[in-house]
């Protein structure tokens, strides 16, 4: 027997899509032109999901996903609507929630959120009175023998996918950082990240940079 690797990927698509678009009109649908806005959003996801389906995709990352997408084709009720009832601590949602208007968010970010390496903080707010967002670097697992390095590099990307949601406030807002341990002779992170912040200001054109906090 052959086996038709490229017929077995489009099999676990359509498994995918399938499944995806029987929760959605199952939970969500009620006309036929949301049905068909689940069915193209459905292929979407399998489409994009397409790679990382043989090794399994966890429920939450799928169901955060699958949320964007929605927001993408402005149905924005139902986006937060699968968020809260997919993911059941409430600070994910929230700043699940707050990420969904933000026009490019990187899949890594997500994944950050996800698992609580960022998080935005409505009750605790900034000098200027604005929300506070959290990087804890912390909840990311590095590998022993290259931490350090990966540490910072984790925190620029982090920074740099993150900073759109400064935006709208044109730099002005704080975030927190946990997780700066670092040797004598390295710069601290929070000194790294109010860098990271700086050119992203003169990139992004802000009036601020974010103030940037040491959280232990």
């Amino acid at each position: 027997m052959v086996w038709d690797v490229q017929s077995a990927c489009d099999e676990r698509e359509q498994a995918l899509s399938a499944h995806l678009l029987r929760e959605l009109e199952t939970r969500y649908a009620t006309s036929s032109e949301q049905r068909a806005v689940f069915r193209d959003v459905a292929r979407s996801v399998a489409v994009y999901c397409a790679d990382d389906l043989r090794r399994g995709i966890p429920s939450t990352d799928l169901h955060v996903l699958l949320s964007r997408a929605l927001w993408g084709v402005g149905a924005t009720d139902t986006a937060e609507q699968v968020l809260t009832d997919h993911l059941e601590q409430r600070s994910i949602k929230m700043t699940l929630k707050a990420l969904l208007s933000v026009s490019d968010v990187s899949p890594m970010l997500w994944r950050a959120v996800v698992r609580g390496a960022v998080r935005r903080r409505t009750d605790w707010l900034s000098a200027d009175h604005m929300p506070l967002w959290v990087l804890d670097l912390e909840r990311i697992h590095m590998a022993a023998c290259d931490m350090e390095l990966a540490r910072f590099m984790t925190a620029r990307i982090l920074l740099r996918a993150l900073a759109p949601v400064w935006d709208a406030t044109t730099g002005h807002g704080a975030l927190a950082v946990r997780g700066h341990d670092a040797p004598a002779q390295s710069p601290a992170i929070p000194s790294f990240c109010s860098d990271v912040l700086r050119h992203e200001s003169r990139v992004r054109r802000w009036r601020a940079v974010p103030r940037v906090l040491r959280l232990r």
